[in-house]
């Protein structure tokens, strides 16, 4: 779970992963770009359950980490979800995520030197204030 969104990123129960594999099933026999809201429809209409967009993304996880095996995976664009053997589609969709993780990183690493920043400053505020 991530810290501040224990709600959204809990694990998957049951229901959850009864639709994961439902949804799974679909993506591997019709293998077309589907949207959030698509998803989310089908599930209400199939399931009669209501999944948020941040539960649908915690599915989809599950999906790609859990059930892909070696045959395929999960991808997702500006198009929609969809599975995928296409060698050039699965280069894509890495070189995205990579795109994202170095984005992340660098972001990561700017926090990282403001917070030791900032307690250099504290350091020296507080020596400033023994001092006098």
């Amino acid at each position: 779970m991530i810290k501040g969104f224990e709600k959204r990123t809990r694990p998957l129960n049951k229901e959850e992963m009864r639709v994961a594999n439902h949804l799974f099933m679909l993506f591997k026999l019709t293998p077309k770009f589907r949207k959030n809201n698509i998803i989310r429809s089908e599930l209400k209409r199939v399931f009669n359950i209501r999944v948020t967009a941040a539960r649908l993304r915690a599915i989809i996880h599950y999906m790609r980490c859990e059930l892909c095996g070696s045959h395929g995976y999960v991808i997702a664009t500006k198009k929609g979800y969809k599975y995928s053997n296409d060698l050039k589609e699965l280069r894509d969709y890495e070189e995205a995520i990579n795109a994202r993780i170095n984005s992340q990183l660098e972001i990561y690493n700017e926090l990282v030197r403001r917070i030791r920043w900032i307690k250099i400053q504290k350091r020296g505020e507080n020596e400033s204030l023994r001092i006098k």
